[in-house]
Formats: C-alpha cells, sequence, structure tokens
C-alpha cells in the first residue's frame, strides 16, 4: 500500500523537488529524493509532473516579454492577500541577476500549490493523466481498452482519464512497440514529437527517442497512417513490412520496406546477423544490452559476422565473437574492448 503523506509532507515534498529541478540541493537531499522516487510509482508520477512544469517555461519565455521586477512584487502582493502563509513555499525575493528563467520555472511550480496543498494531494492521487515509464530496464504494460505496449530503456507513454471515450490518444517519447485492439470506432492514436501515428487494430513499432534525427514507425500487421503534425497533408500509409522515416533537419517523410530485422531485439533478445560487419554487429549489441563495446582497430572492425542469437546473455555472445574471430577481450571500467594480438 502507498504511503499516505500529510498536508505539510507534501509541501516540504515539493519544496525539495522544486530546488531539485533548480540544481540547489545537497547530497544528502538528493537522496532523500531518489529514496522517496523509489517508493512507489506514484511518487514517480508526481515527480515526472511538476518536471514537465518545469521545462514547459522554456518552450514559452521566447515568446514573452516581461519586467521580472514589476511581475515578481505583482506575484508577492497576491501570496500575501491570500492571507494563508502555510501553503505558499517561500522563495526570497530575486536579487539582481537572478535568472528570468528559474523565476519563471518557479512560479510555474507555485501557481500549481495555489490551490493548496491538500487540493494537490488529490490531484496526484487521482491524477488526471497516467504516466508509463521504462527506466533502466524495458516495460510491459496495458491500456484500459487492453492493447499492450512495450516501452523501451528510459522511454515514457502518457494518456489521460478521456483516454478511449472519443479516441484513444496517446503521448510518446522514446522508443515503443504496441499491439492494439482492433477498435473501428475509436482511432488509436500516437503523438510521436513531430509526427501523428492513427491505427485502428495493429502491431507496429515507434523510434521517437529525442537523440535521434529522424522517427521511425514500422508496421508487423494492420494498417497504419503517419503524418506530419504540421502540414497533415504530408502522410503515408504503412502496411505489414512498411517503413516510414521522417527526417527532422528538413521535415520529409518517407515510405521504405523496412530492411532491419533486429528493430525488435531489444524486447525479444533475438539476433539476426547475416555477412554483417563486425562494427555493426557491435552496434546493435550496445542498443539491447545497453552496454559500451568498442573494437580498437580497423580490421576487427570489417570483418564479417553471420550468426543467429536467440536470447542470449551479452557474455554468452562475446565468447561466441571471440572464439569465431579470434579476438581478445578486455574490461576497462564500465568499457568493453574487442582487440586482438597487433591490433593497430
Amino acid at each position: 500500500m502507498a504511503k499516505m503523506y500529510s498536508d505539510s509532507e507534501h509541501t516540504n515534498k515539493l519544496d525539495l523537488i522544486t530546488r531539485y529541478l533548480a540544481n540547489e540541493v545537497t547530497e544528502e537531499e538528493k537522496s532523500e529524493l531518489e529514496s522517496w522516487l523509489a517508493e512507489n510509482e506514484s511518487n514517480q508520477q508526481t515527480f515526472d509532473q511538476y518536471k514537465d512544469a518545469w521545462n514547459d517555461v522554456d518552450k514559452a519565455k521566447d515568446q514573452m516579454t516581461i519586467d521580472v521586477g514589476a511581475e515578481w512584487k505583482l506575484m508577492q502582493a497576491k501570496m500575501e492577500s491570500l492571507g494563508d502563509s502555510d501553503k505558499i513555499i517561500s522563495i526570497d525575493t530575486p536579487a539582481r541577476g537572478f535568472q528570468y528563467s528559474r523565476l519563471l520555472r518557479y512560479a510555474a511550480i507555485l501557481l500549481i500549490f495555489l490551490v493548496s496543498s491538500t487540493s494537490i494531494y488529490y490531484y496526484f492521487k487521482f491524477s488526471q493523466t497516467t504516466t508509463v515509464t521504462a527506466r533502466a530496464e524495458m516495460k510491459e504494460s496495458s491500456l484500459p481498452d487492453g492493447s499492450t505496449f512495450a516501452l523501451n530503456r528510459y522511454s515514457s507513454l502518457k494518456y489521460d482519464k478521456d483516454y478511449g471515450k472519443q479516441d484513444r490518444r496517446v503521448i510518446l517519447k522514446g522508443e515503443v512497440y504496441f499491439d492494439v485492439e482492433p477498435d473501428s470506432t475509436r482511432p488509436f492514436i500516437i503523438d510521436a514529437g513531430p509526427v501523428i501515428v492513427t491505427v485502428l487494430g495493429t502491431s507496429f513499432y515507434i523510434n521517437a527517442s529525442e537523440e535521434n534525427d529522424l522517427v521511425e514507425v514500422i508496421v508487423e500487421s494492420g494498417t497504419v497512417s503517419v503524418a506530419y503534425k504540421s502540414d497533415s497533408a504530408n502522410n503515408v500509409v504503412l502496411t505489414k513490412g512498411d517503413k516510414a522515416e521522417f527526417k527532422l533537419i528538413d521535415n520529409t517523410l518517407l515510405k521504405l520496406p523496412n530492411t532491419d530485422v533486429n528493430y525488435l531485439s531489444w524486447k525479444t533478445r533475438r539476433l539476426v546477423f547475416k555477412d554483417k560487419k563486425l562494427k555493426k554487429v557491435v552496434k546493435s549489441l550496445n542498443k539491447v544490452y545497453n552496454s559500451n563495446i568498442v573494437i580498437e582497430c580497423d580490421e576487427i572492425k570489417n570483418r564479417r559476422d553471420t550468426h543467429t542469437f536467440d536470447n542470449k546473455t551479452l557474455e554468452q555472445i562475446l565468447n561466441i565473437l571471440k572464439a569465431t574471430h579470434n579476438l581478445e577481450i578486455k574490461y576497462s571500467g564500465n568499457t568493453i574492448i574487442l582487440t586482438r594480438e597487433g591490433c593497430e
């Protein structure tokens, strides 16, 4: 059962979260917050909500012109008029040079909290939004309609309380595999950054990781529509075996045949290599096993490999590669080095 918190405890936690996001906590306070987050998923969702509000200020600040000093005094006056100081987080008047973006972030958190700490507690207890997050491991879960999904590491999926009433809309950050329950009356819609993906019932893969320079959609079964969010006329329709690539650099959307047999290896732990260069084999291993394997010389990088690894551990795969290609394996911290005698 999740631990219950009093209003004062929630006030303290919000103050701790705010200072953490501003990089103003001690190591002891950081450990306290991390322990609280580890207690249950609800605490993590609460933190994610505040973090989203904190980060959203960056999107707004470039579009606003404001007299920081005047606005701060105005906000102070409004706070004092409330006459309920125990429900307000104390923040000193900003000194000269106080960063504008930080002030806005504090204000965003404050505006959320002014509703009252009790309201915030019940808001997050019965949240309007559900966020499922995969941390250091893949995470499988389901949606209210019975559709299932698997999130790769460091990915998240968000949906609100109205999911399924008119449509089935989710917001994706990262990498996911969906198996969607068919429903011709309620389309399944994924907001994947710059693109919108719409389906009725199918299984498919999306990679919308922020570190990539493109968004990928690969269809395993059924039919999927992929459209550029800012121009819905820029769209493609995919069926089994098709792949869509949306290039962020020039907003181009392409439909291609999928040639990557390992696109779901992070989920299935099945890797197939047919006459692939070892540098590409290593790239796939690093993604699937979250490892840091490096090859010491070009001669090894360009060697060709043909293997199928089905649910093998990384150690087992490395030993097979070692025997096949007469390699040496060295370890340096978290780095695994593939080398051989005479390697330059």
